[in-house]
């Protein structure tokens, strides 16, 4: 617990950092440093005021910014306005094919995804916005429910026609089953949180969060932030396209 303690005490609002403090946050807790970032086209996922987007262009580093709720940063005199910042939903991002090296993600990610079907659609949407060979950095895992609201409604309906003895289509049931397995897994993990400390909680987060991840993307892997903590941050890498192997 007293790591957890230690956490609270020294975590400070992003918008009370000055852009290399910032800056100094990002490669702390993404295992990154701007040696690495150096000839690297960067895209910052729930950028906030952009303040590492700052902080790399004074190096010479190319970083675009990217938020959906850039009003969020008005008490603050809002994002940074001498960098590419561009207000934009991480599931739909409005940028082309490949064109990044690298696409960090430091405690935005939950603000993004809801679920894993969400999770999903970001994991996609990145890779597709990678390089060959790019990656994706992010930190915080975070409890993830299996399935949205949407599948709920459609999980009652597909169940109430079976309580009434109604006939299914083929392409019904194969979706009923999906639904069920997916259900049942997310009480299987609830259940598994029973009797833990809040230690073995966080640690019992993140497994099942990588568990879910690596379903979506097999590359995804965990790296300690900190040898001293048990605190990590996820890579997921796009992979080489054949002809740039050959």
């Amino acid at each position: 617990m007293e790591e957890f303690e230690d956490n609270k005490r020294t975590w400070r609002n992003p918008a009370e950092l000055t852009p290399d403090e910032n800056a100094e946050m990002y490669f702390k807790e993404l295992g990154l440093s701007w040696q690495e970032l150096q000839g690297k086209k960067v895209l910052d996922l729930g950028a906030g005021p952009a303040k590492f987007a700052q902080a790399a262009r004074a190096r010479g580093i190319d970083v675009i910014s990217l938020d959906k709720h850039p009003e969020w940063w008005a008490h603050t005199g809002g994002p940074a306005q001498d960098v590419p910042y561009v207000v934009g939903d991480g599931l739909r991002m409005p940028f082309q094919e490949g064109v990044f090296d690298l696409v960090v993600g430091r405690a935005s990610v939950h603000s993004i995804v809801n679920d894993r079907p969400q999770l999903d659609e970001l994991v996609t949407e990145v890779k597709r916005v990678l390089a060959p060979g790019g990656e994706f950095r992010f930190d915080t895992g975070f409890v993830l429910k299996e399935i949205n609201e949407a599948e709920w409604k459609e999980w009652n309906i597909l169940l109430e026609k079976v309580l009434n003895q109604e006939q299914l289509t083929p392409e019904e049931d194969a979706r009923g089953e999906e639904l069920f397995n997916r259900v049942e897994e997310e009480k299987k993990e609830d259940e598994e949180f029973e009797n833990l400390t809040t230690e073995e909680r966080v640690m019992k987060v993140k497994d099942i969060f990588l568990k879910k991840l690596q379903k979506i993307d097999p590359t995804a892997k965990t790296f300690l932030k900190d040898p001293k903590s048990n605190e990590y941050y996820y890579l997921l890498t796009k992979e080489e396209s054949s002809s740039a192997q050959t």
